[in-house]
């Protein structure tokens, strides 16, 4: 998880600020899925810490579909292929 943040997610969101012209202090929104690794008060802490410009807002089960349609629709024939 502190890989990917690290390594993918900040940057990129760091990157989208200064193609906007944005202050590196503005905040980001990042949806993820409600998964207990997500959620644990240790990956909270650490994003609070590590990221304090990262805001987290967690997808509920079985909403995933609503709140990321990619996921399941172009993407899901990708994955069932995969399979």
């Amino acid at each position: 998880m502190k890989t990917l943040v690290n390594d993918i997610v900040a940057p990129y969101f760091n990157t989208k600020k200064a193609e906007l012209k944005l202050p590196p202090s503005h905040c980001s929104l990042w949806m993820i899925d409600c998964w207990s690794v997500h959620k644990s008060k240790e990956c909270r802490s650490w994003m609070k810490e590590a990221h304090k410009n990262i805001i987290i807002s967690f997808v509920p089960g079985n909403l995933t579909g609503l709140a990321q349609p990619l996921d399941v629709g172009i993407q899901r024939v990708l994955k069932q292929s995969m399979k």
